[in-house]
């Protein structure tokens, strides 16, 4: 009974957005917009420092880490964006959250952007950022990014905060994760 009244207030909707196409390209671009919006920033030097990390890990990862390079297989299933992370990290109220309170993981890390990042975006709430990666490949691809970054002049003490293991998430202990 109630996917009649449901049904009944979508039809009209849909019947005036085909009926004008150019409502329905408004409506589809309004959706895509506020699907990207990145909540701003909160504090002063914010946008500085998130430009920072997006040049930290567009030169220590490329476009095809995630790839077996001897057969072409595909292992990666979808990479989390910059921006993706951003949104992720403001759903969980990261941001906002109490100094150094939050031990965040990523099972099925891939190559690790998302908890390099969870770290450089959010320094003041993150205790610990660790990732849990079950293919051999994209973990050599992470640790060795790590390993890059901290050898660099990216000085950070940020990043002692990032553990990444290759094992199965199933047999992994996130009794700490908060």
């Amino acid at each position: 009974m109630c996917s009649i009244p449901i049904a009944l207030i979508i039809i009209p909707s849909i019947i005036t957005c085909w009926a004008q196409p150019h409502r329905f390209a408004d409506y589809v671009e309004s959706t895509i917009t506020s699907l990207a919006d990145v909540p701003p920033p909160v504090g002063p030097g914010v946008q500085d420092a998130w430009r920072q990390t997006d040049a930290l890990i567009a030169a220590y990862w490329s476009s095809g880490d995630g790839f077996d390079g001897k057969d072409g297989k595909e292992y990666t299933y979808g990479e989390v964006t910059g921006v993706g992370v951003r949104q992720l990290a403001n759903a969980m109220g990261v941001p906002s959250a109490e100094d150094s309170s939050i031990n965040f993981y990523d099972l099925g890390s891939g190559v690790a952007r998302l908890v390099i990042q969870m770290v450089l975006d959010n320094p003041a709430a993150i205790n610990k950022s660790g990732g849990v990666e079950l293919s051999k490949e994209r973990h050599d691809v992470a640790s060795s990014a790590l390993l890059r970054i901290r050898a660099s002049d990216y000085s950070s003490d940020l990043l002692s905060k990032v553990e990444l293991s290759n094992a199965d998430a199933l047999k992994s202990d996130f009794s700490d994760a908060t």
